[in-house]
C-alpha cells in the first residue's frame, strides 16, 4: 500500500459520495488513469436470483458493448468463485495468454489484452468482481497490481451499498403495488 495513500483516500472519498456505483465508478475510473494504464475499468455483481454475472457498473463507458452480456454462473462455477471471493487475491491475466477457467464467467469475451480481476465480498455472502482491463497496447505491472489489490475493499463497500439501494427499491416497489391493491 506503500505511496498509494492519497489515492485510496480520493477513492474511499468518491466510493462513499455517491449512492449508486455507476457514478462513483466513472468518477474513479478517471482519477486512476494517472496510476494505472486503463482501458476500462468494470464493476460485475453476482445475481443470485438469476444465476448470473452481470455489469454494474462501467468507468471510461466508450467500450460498453464488450461487458453488456449476463453470463450464467451455477453449480461448480458458483461455489469456485465464491471460494476465491472468500479468500480474496487479485489474478492477472496477460494479453494473448490462454485466460484463466476462473474468469471465464467474470470475463465474458477474449480478451485481447492484460487483465486484473479481484472479488469484492459484500454482505449476506454476495459477492462481484472488479476488473481492470488494460489501455491498448499497455501491460499491467506488478505495482498496478498492488493499486488494484488495496482498490477491492472501498469497492467493495460501494457495491455493497448499491446492492442494499436497489433492495430498497424493490422493497419500496413491492409495497407501493400492495397499497394499489
Amino acid at each position: 500500500m506503500h505511496g498509494f495513500h492519497r489515492v485510496l483516500l480520493d477513492v474511499w472519498r468518491e466510493a462513499g459520495r455517491h449512492l449508486e456505483i455507476g457514478q462513483s465508478t466513472e468518477i474513479i475510473t478517471e482519477m486512476l488513469l494517472g496510476h494505472i494504464p486503463l482501458g476500462q475499468l468494470v464493476v460485475r455483481g453476482l445475481d443470485p436470483r438469476r444465476e448470473t454475472i452481470e455489469t454494474v457498473a462501467i468507468g471510461l463507458p466508450r467500450e460498453r458493448a464488450s461487458w453488456s452480456t449476463a453470463t450464467p454462473c451455477a453449480g461448480a462455477d458458483l461455489r469456485r468463485l465464491a471460494s476465491w471471493a472468500k479468500k480474496g487475491g487479485m489474478l492477472q491475466h496477460s494479453a494473448g495468454a490462454t485466460l484463466n477457467p476462473r474468469l471465464r464467467a467474470v470475463v465474458p469475451f477474449a480478451a485481447d489484452r492484460d487483465l486484473l480481476v479481484g472479488p469484492l465480498s459484500g454482505p449476506d455472502d454476495s459477492f462481484g468482481f472488479l476488473v481492470f482491463l488494460a489501455g491498448e497496447g499497455h501491460a499491467f505491472t506488478r505495482r498496478h497490481r498492488e493499486l488494484a489489490e488495496v482498490l477491492l475493499d472501498p469497492f467493495s463497500a460501494a457495491l455493497a451499498n448499491d446492492q442494499r439501494l436497489r433492495e430498497m427499491a424493490l422493497l419500496r416497489d413491492a409495497a407501493e403495488a400492495e397499497n394499489r391493491s
